[in-house]
């Protein structure tokens, strides 16, 4: 029996899960880009992942405040551009990053769920979460998460 595998992340600027939201119910689809590298290879799909925002955003407390299912990941040793520019927001486009997630659509949550309601792949509690590294999640989730 396989594990429900689970990723999170930190954002980088209080705004982005917003306009990303709003970006992929426009387009249908979403590339966000990040600054870690990934082992692709290890990735099962399909991937969830929640969307940490450690301040507060509009009336969005920090915490998780978002999720997506990643339906393809690129990942690189060196920050590439986009493959397809229009599928990220207008104020990112120019920026490379080493990771890109393909979101068909990213879910707010309201209210943001603590950090601290999620576990890592062995069953402890999360604590922190870095702001240059993903968290690898186990089950149980907090947040509605699609059977794999």
């Amino acid at each position: 029996m396989s594990t429900e595998v689970g990723l999170l992340f930190q954002v980088k600027n209080a705004d982005d899960i917003q306009q990303y939201v709003r970006h992929a119910t426009i387009r249908g689809g979403v590339l966000w880009g990040t600054d870690f590298p990934l082992d692709t290879k290890a990735v099962r799909y399909p991937l969830v992942v929640y969307l940490h925002n450690p301040s507060r955003a509009g009336t969005a407390e920090p915490g998780v405040q978002a999720y997506g299912v990643a339906s393809r990941v690129v990942s690189g040793p060196a920050p590439t551009p986009p493959t397809s520019a229009d599928l990220v927001p207008q104020h990112l486009r120019g920026a490379p990053h080493m990771t890109w997630f393909y979101f068909d659509q990213i879910l707010p949550i309201n209210p943001a769920v603590a950090h601290t309601e999620f576990y890592t792949l062995n069953g402890m509690r999360l604590e922190s979460v870095s702001p240059n590294r993903p968290v690898v999640l186990g089950p149980p989730y907090p947040v509605k998460h699609p059977p794999a």
